[in-house]
């Protein structure tokens, strides 16, 4: 069986959210994870809508 080759495609119209002041931000190489959100996001649970 042959495994089909996946490749992200860049979003040329694609534009980062900009923190808001008092955000708690990590950042980890090339990236800046908004943890404030990501807490708000996973206390809203929208992370179920998006397991396959």
């Amino acid at each position: 069986m042959q495994e089909k080759s996946r490749l992200l495609v860049v979003d040329q119209s694609y534009s980062p959210i900009e923190s808001l002041e008092n955000e708690e931000l990590y950042r980890h190489g090339i990236f800046e994870w908004n943890i404030s959100r990501i807490i708000k996001y996973i206390e809203r649970n929208e992370w179920e809508s998006i397991i396959p």
